[in-house]
This record gives C-alpha cells, sequence and structure tokens, in this order.
C-alpha cells in the first residue's frame, strides 16, 4: 500500500510534466501568432515557440555539425553556437544598426535592386570567414573549428540567396526588406531580442533549411575527405585563401565606388 503510494506520488508530477511538454509542442506547431498568445507575453515563451516549432531543423542542424566535427564535438559545437546563434544574428543588427564605410554594401544592397547589388552581397558574405584569419594566423584552430567555419558560409550564404532570394520561399525576408531591424535571422534570435516584424509576427517554418544543411554537410565532408591527402590539403588551402583575398578586393573597390557614387545610401 505504502509502495503504491509513494509512486502514485512520483508518477504524478512525472505525468504533468510530459503532459506540459506535449502540450507546449502540440500548440507550438500550430498556425499561431504571438497576438493569439497573449496570455505568453515573456520573451523566454516566444523563443520556446521558436524553437520547438523549428526543433527538428535545429535537430539536423546540430547532427550535420557533430558529423562535420566528429573528431572533436566539443570544439565543434563551440564554433557552431558561436556562429549560427551570436554571430549571425549581431553581425546582421550592427551592419544595420552603424550606417558606415565598412557596412555600405548591405545598405546598398537593401536600397538598390539589381545584378552588381546581389553580386557585392554574395562576395560580402563569402569573404566574411576574412574576419578569422587574423586569429587562424596567431593561434592556428586552436580555439575554432575551421570547418564549421566553412559551413557556416556555405549555409548563409545560400539560404540567404537561394531560398529568400532566388526562390522566394515566404516573406519573412522580404519583411526584413520593408523594415531592416526585424526578421534578422535566425528565428529564435528574432523571438528571444523582440526583433519580430510587426505586420507578420509569427514563428517562421524553416523547414525549407533541411536541404540546404545536408547538402552543405556532404560538400564539406568532400572537402574533409580531399583535404586527407597533403598535397591536395596545402592546394586547397592556397586556393582557398586567394579566393578569399580576391573577392575582399572586389568588396573594398565595390564599397568605394558606392561611397563616392551612391552617397545617399548611408543617409
Amino acid at each position: 500500500m505504502d509502495s503504491l503510494f509513494f509512486k502514485s506520488l512520483l508518477n504524478k508530477p512525472l505525468n504533468e510534466s510530459f503532459h506540459k511538454i506535449y502540450s507546449k509542442i502540440k500548440e507550438a506547431f500550430k498556425e499561431c501568432t504571438y497576438e493569439e498568445l497573449e496570455f505568453k507575453k515573456c520573451k523566454e515563451c516566444k523563443n520556446k515557440i521558436a524553437f520547438f516549432k523549428n526543433c527538428v531543423v535545429v535537430s539536423v542542424f546540430y547532427i550535420c555539425a557533430c558529423i562535420i566535427s566528429r573528431k572533436n564535438l566539443i570544439k565543434g559545437s563551440l564554433t557552431f553556437n558561436f556562429l549560427f546563434i551570436f554571430f549571425a544574428y549581431f553581425v546582421h543588427y550592427i551592419t544595420h544598426k552603424y550606417k558606415c564605410f565598412p557596412t555600405i554594401l548591405h545598405h546598398y544592397h537593401h536600397h538598390i535592386n539589381s545584378f552588381f547589388s546581389h553580386f557585392v552581397q554574395i562576395s560580402a558574405e563569402l569573404t566574411i570567414i576574412i574576419w578569422f584569419y587574423p586569429i587562424y594566423y596567431f593561434s592556428g584552430t586552436r580555439f575554432f573549428d575551421v570547418w564549421q567555419v566553412v559551413y557556416y558560409l556555405l549555409m548563409y550564404s545560400s539560404i540567404h540567396n537561394i531560398n529568400y532570394g532566388y526562390l522566394h520561399v515566404n516573406n519573412f525576408h522580404e519583411l526584413h526588406h520593408d523594415n531592416p531591424m526585424t526578421n534578422m535571422g535566425p528565428e529564435f534570435c528574432d523571438a528571444f531580442y523582440g526583433t519580430k516584424h510587426e505586420k507578420h509576427p509569427d514563428t517562421e517554418h524553416t523547414l525549407h533549411h533541411i536541404p540546404n544543411a545536408i547538402i552543405n554537410a556532404i560538400i564539406v565532408l568532400g572537402l574533409q575527405y580531399i583535404c586527407l591527402n597533403k598535397t591536395y590539403e596545402e592546394l586547397f588551402k592556397k586556393v582557398f585563401i586567394c579566393f578569399e583575398f580576391s573577392f575582399t578586393f572586389i568588396c573594398v573597390l565595390s564599397s568605394v565606388y558606392i561611397y563616392y557614387y551612391f552617397p545617399d545610401v548611408l543617409k
């Protein structure tokens, strides 16, 4: 009798916990807006909704990241989290917050829709890895996983330019162009920091990111396999560095051109 009593005490809170988790997941996957969830006004709840609604996508991202960094999961996961959670959001936020010469390419991209505008934006995205070169030069890969940086570069550029730019999978990114200080991504960062667009505060379904995650992971794994050969590894490093500095040179020249011929971009 006593054992049954204690077992029921243990099971009751456990069942309630599972029921709460199930209810949250079920609710998060509905097409609900934040207005409909007025009783959940805290940022933590909004962030949980954004996470649960995209938990499959997040899981795929982490699985791909773990496979890429299978030899050092700790360094790989730290690099992945820094890039995809902190770096992606705050660099984009700073770019829009401050209008200056280093950010002029992105502001030009927002003001003018042309081939040149898209070309310089893609060039800027592909050269973002150059920011890590000083760290790599002085300390090697002690503090970050270089393959996660390559993976991030491919992911960010492909999602931005293919999914949102070419395929127009939804209007979430278009709303970002309507109000640059909103919908900067990732989705749960916008939910947590309160930068969702006021016209469409729904949580975005990011299932369209999954093909990017898998295809880019395969590309990175292919490069890792090629670099098992020391000769090819050295060749890859030289080609990659030339590629990065060439696009950096293009970005600097383009920035100078835009600064003198399109000064209104920074106003």
